[in-house]
Parts: C-alpha cells; structure tokens; sequence
C-alpha cells in the first residue's frame, strides 16, 4: 500500500494506492480528507495515467517552488490542485464529490470543497511513494 498523504496531521488529503500490478490500467483508492469540521471517506478508480501525471507536476512543484499540480480523474469524484507560492508556501484545495448509489439518491451528491496552505516540505514523503509506486506500476521513472 503506497499512502500519498499530503499535508500535516490535521490537515491533510491522503491518497491510499494498491500495490500495482503490470496487467492493470486502473486501481481502486481510497481518498480521505481532513480539513478543520470535516472528515470525508471516497473509494475511487483510477487510471495509473493520472497518477503519472500528477508526479511529474509535483516534482516540478517540489524543485522550483512555485507552478501547480493538478489532479484529476476520469469520474471526476476528486479534484486537487497544489499550487506554489515561489516561497516554499502551498496552496492546497480541492473538491471531492460524493457519488449516489442510486438513482433515487443522484440529486443529493454531496460535495466537499477545501483548501489549506502546507509547507513544501510536506511534499517530498507523497513524491516518493509516487515514485516508488509508479516504478512497480509502470516501469517508467517520472
């Protein structure tokens, strides 16, 4: 299990990856949040594609301090983006949704909206787990 868990202790979005396997394109996460009144729980699939491309945006994030990375995915139940401040300051927000189980349920999603700032230390422990996970995932190095 690869935890991408950006932020501080109490503030924080946390990306749980599988261990990757070769033969698969898509993995199921779980995404917590924690942001001061709220606790959400998301189970998502994503394509490992997203994941690789977020990597490249937070090492460059990470390197000059100042730029974004963005994540997305296909469903489009979570949207994150860092963005640098040139200082070692960052921006993190992000909106996550809820989606219905049913039908009946589908004009009440939920939706969570937040943001908080971290320092840029905090990003090099979720790098590396990116790295690590996507040299398992794909072979590829970011």
């Amino acid at each position: 299990m690869f935890d991408l868990h950006i932020g501080t202790t109490s503030e924080f979005v946390c990306i749980s990856l599988p261990a990757p396997t070769l033969s698969k394109d898509w993995v199921e996460t779980e995404v917590k949040i924690c942001v001061p009144g709220f606790n959400a729980r998301l189970l998502l699939w994503i394509e490992e594609e997203d994941i690789f491309d977020f990597a490249k945006e937070l090492e460059a994030l990470y390197g000059n301090l100042n730029g974004s990375a963005h994540f997305s995915h296909r469903d489009g139940q979570l949207e994150l983006d860092l963005v640098g401040d040139g200082l070692g300051g960052v921006l993190v927000k992000g909106t996550a949704w809820a989606k219905a189980a049913s039908w009946a349920q589908a004009l009440h999603e939920n939706k969570l909206v937040f943001e908080y700032h971290i320092d840029q230390t905090y990003l090099s422990t979720p790098l590396s787990e990116l790295y690590q996970f996507l040299s398992l995932a794909t072979g590829k190095s970011v």
